[in-house]
């Protein structure tokens, strides 16, 4: 009975749980979510934020959308549009060019 109860404490408590400052970390260790990825409570490892998307700091639980003027290749990259291209809110792989003459 104890060999289960310590069984279902480690699978209950290896989860990504939101910490009093706000911050989500592993249920067991106290790591952190890393830059990059977002650690949804409950989530059992962290996931990579992706295309279109971004996280540039640690213990999110979501990953933000990337800003209009912006190219966001997943993870915590964000980047200034290329030039000649444009854009929109949420630019992930593909950006659009610029109309002729704008």
């Amino acid at each position: 009975m104890l060999i289960l109860y310590i069984l279902f404490i480690s699978i209950a408590f290896n989860k990504y749980i939101k910490h009093y400052n706000g911050d989500v970390v592993d249920g067991v260790t106290g790591d952190v979510c890393p830059i990059g990825s977002y650690c949804p409570q409950g989530s059992p490892a962290p996931t990579t934020c992706i295309a279109g998307s971004y996280t540039n700091a640690t213990g999110q639980a979501t990953c933000l959308t990337c800003p209009a003027g912006y190219q966001c290749l997943g993870g915590s990259d964000i980047n200034p549009c290329p030039q000649g291209q444009y854009c929109p809110l949420g630019t992930g792989i593909a950006t659009q060019p610029c109309p002729i003459g704008e």
